[in-house]
């Protein structure tokens, strides 16, 4: 029987011509409701490879680049087409995906499409992206983050940029939602020459600058969000310690400490309104297997954060006071004691010194509490104009989290960076900048 689709012969010597039955042939497509249901289920994007279809990923300029696939070919010719099936299923919406131009290509072609892209394969593939849209869809009223990614040459090694899609993952994973489609790069690699790097005291005086005013440009100026519409941040890098810590250190927590006043027009029925306080997650890397996500599982037990003193006198009011931190990596006390010798100097450490030693959220705020009882114990027993000198090694959480203990108010607090060809400390940044 003929589709209902199907259209009349144009002219009488195509009718009269010998063809072949339409069960031979091409059969329907999907009609314009079902079209826009296509559409509405694959979320505007490729079932197989996750593209963007609705836009050109270069100039960003809305196109239609889909295609509308059959699972089951419309042709009983065709790749996956059968006899019982063909005519039946080709104007029916569940035997459709959305594809971009290249995948569709590959899932018909005609000699190795129907053994690499069967019709169960073809289906599940469908549903999974289909059940997968729901699910995101269904965090739409969750907080939105906005994500602040830091980077900067450690040393002479000039890290690989941001993977834009592990950030969202992180972010989703965390059960909120990336309020921007890409995240906040604050970048020093591409503004600082070769010879400017973390060794030189003009790096740590530029990173200052340009991180205040990018951060300032990107949100304050409105091309992303303002400052009193963000509900959220998701803080990322890789960078020098001390570069961190000033990421941290200028990212607020209170709307009170913004430009704009907090306006919150009840347009989002289901969203919680505006707080003042602007909640924050830091985010470890994990460089096994490399992503910005937490770990499902533990492979290391929950750190257990400690601090003793090491050398120098105990009872000496004001002045410098030096903290070796050792969570990472082992450290060495002479190294200090070169940077800044005579000093009292407290060890910092933790139960396991490793560098996948932060595993879940619950460990850096762990680290929080433990660093900001002993800045209260220096600034008790020292007193308020003492000056905290900061060494050792970090994880990047706990090197931002660093950053969000220090407030205006507290005793000061620089922060010294590594190097080698000779190992020492250089002075890195002062907190609060």
């Amino acid at each position: 029987m003929e589709s209902a689709s199907a259209k009349p012969p144009k002219n009488t010597a195509e009718k009269n011509a010998p063809t072949k039955s339409k069960d031979k042939g091409r059969n329907g497509d999907l009609g314009e409701r079902d079209q826009r249901l296509l559409w509405g289920r694959a979320a505007g994007r490729c079932q197989r490879c996750n593209i963007d279809v609705s836009r050109d990923r270069l100039s960003w300029r809305a196109y239609n680049l889909s295609e509308n696939a059959h699972v089951t070919a419309s042709s009983v010719n065709g790749v996956r087409g059968t006899t019982e099936n063909s005519a039946a299923l080709a104007d029916k919406l569940e035997n459709h995906l959305l594809l971009c131009r290249d995948c569709h290509k590959i899932i018909d072609d005609k000699r190795r499409g129907e053994m690499l892209f069967p019709t169960d394969l073809l289906l599940k593939l469908k549903h999974d992206q289909e059940a997968l849209v729901q699910r995101l869809m269904a965090l739409a009223k969750k907080p939105q983050s906005v994500a602040v990614y830091i980077s900067a040459a450690v040393g002479q090694t000039r890290l690989q940029p941001l993977v834009i899609d592990d950030i969202n993952t992180a972010i989703v994973n965390a059960g909120l939602i990336p309020a921007l489609n890409h995240p906040i790069h604050i970048d020093l690699l591409a503004l600082l020459e070769v010879d400017t790097l973390d060794s030189d005291p003009a790096f740590w005086a530029m990173a200052v600058k340009l991180t205040r005013q990018r951060l300032e440009a990107k949100i304050l100026e409105g091309a992303h969000k303002k400052f009193s519409e963000v509900e959220h941040f998701s803080l990322f890098g890789i960078a020098p310690i001390p570069v961190l810590a000033l990421l941290g250190n200028l990212i607020p927590d209170t709307r009170k400490a913004m430009i704009y006043e907090p306006v919150w027009d009840e347009i989002n029925p289901g969203r919680e309104p505006l707080r003042p306080i602007i909640d924050i997650d830091i985010h470890q890397y994990d460089r096994d297997p490399e992503t910005w996500c937490w770990p499902e599982e533990r492979r290391q037990p929950s750190p257990v954060f400690s601090h003793l003193h090491r050398a120098g006198p105990t009872l000496q009011e004001g002045g410098d006071i030096a903290v070796l931190c050792e969570l990472s990596f082992p450290t060495h006390l002479d190294l200090v004691e070169a940077a800044l010798p005579g000093v009292p100097v407290y060890h910092f450490f933790a139960s396991d010194i490793t560098p996948d030693i932060i595993q879940a959220p619950a460990d850096v705020k762990a680290f929080t509490a433990a660093f900001r009882k002993l800045l209260s114990k220096l600034e008790r027993d020292h007193g308020h104009n003492a000056h905290v000198h900061v060494f050792g090694s970090l994880p990047i959480s706990c090197a931002i989290a660093l950053g969000r203990i220090q407030v205006k108010g507290s005793v000061p607090m620089t922060i010294h960076n590594l190097q080698q060809n000779p190992n020492r400390y250089e002075r890195g940044l002062t907190l609060p900048s």
